[in-house]
């Protein structure tokens, strides 16, 4: 991993650790002079240790921590509430993950047919703050699965980090009306009724995606392969197959699963 990569990982390791120590105490405001000093020099360590090593990312993330970095001390000059610096730290390390993100391809020359792996506009669907943080955490793991050549977790992991964009795109209509009623909808066969959207599966997903004209007919084909293939989480599953994944496998579900993405948020 480079260099800047690394950095970042500091900060984020040194601002969760602040994060956690100002969490524990029950008094409303932050007085303590020791924990004012661990807030100050874990913040000035990102201008003074960390930042200048974080080379290829993009601007605009860096001048957004940057200056939340500033907001942070400048909250330690005066009596800030817990629960204000909580709010701080969150916002901070989200853009810490984005900014990782940013620069996790930088020295890297991708193979031949591969897109970048941009983090995507989540916020276009998810609204939740912290869903949002789980899918840019979901999304970098994915990535990184693949770069340690960990095909069979990156397969499990794109298979969850789908159903949960899917799942976005539907409780983002206003009107579902057209969802329950596709033919791709699964059906209780006690009731004759349509599924909770809790009970579908990505096959459910990916079928009705397609049908809605969410994904084209190549994200479906191959994304139903993906769908299967994930099931070899299961040991006595990839036994009885008789099937292995290797990272070529992972880096063309890895494509399947980016091109979902982007006709999903578009």
């Amino acid at each position: 991993m480079n260099q800047a990569y690394d950095s970042i990982q500091a900060a984020v390791g040194s601002l969760r650790k602040i994060r956690q120590l100002v969490k524990r105490k029950s008094t409303a405001q932050v007085r303590s002079q020791d924990e004012i000093d661990l807030i100050e020099s874990s913040s000035l360590a990102w201008f003074k240790r960390y930042r200048d090593a974080v080379v290829g990312a993009d601007p605009d993330l860096m001048c957004a921590v940057d200056d939340m970095y500033r907001e942070i001390l400048h909250a330690t000059q005066r009596h800030t509430t817990r629960k204000s610096y909580d709010a701080l730290f969150k916002s901070t390390l989200t853009l810490l993950v984005q900014l990782q993100d940013s620069v996790i391809t930088v020295g890297t020359t991708l193979p031949s047919g591969m897109t970048d792996d941009t983090l995507p506009e989540f916020d276009k669907l998810i609204q939740d703050e912290k869903m949002k943080n789980i899918m840019i955490r979901r999304w970098c793991e994915c990535k990184k699965c693949i770069s340690t050549e960990a095909p069979l977790a990156a397969t499990v992991m794109m298979g969850g980090l789908l159903e949960a964009l899917f799942l976005a795109k539907l409780n983002s209509l206003d009107d579902k009306k057209e969802v329950f009623s596709c033919d791709a909808a699964p059906i209780n066969k006690r009731t004759n009724k349509p599924l909770e959207l809790k009970e579908w599966t990505l096959k459910n997903y990916i079928a009705a995606g397609h049908e809605l004209g969410w994904i084209s007919v190549s994200a479906k084909d191959v994304s139903v392969v993906l769908r299967d293939y994930r099931n070899f989480i299961h040991p006595y599953k990839e036994h009885s197959h008789n099937v292995v994944l290797c990272n070529d496998d992972a880096l063309l579900f890895w494509e399947i699963v980016k091109s979902i993405a982007r006709q999903l948020l578009s």
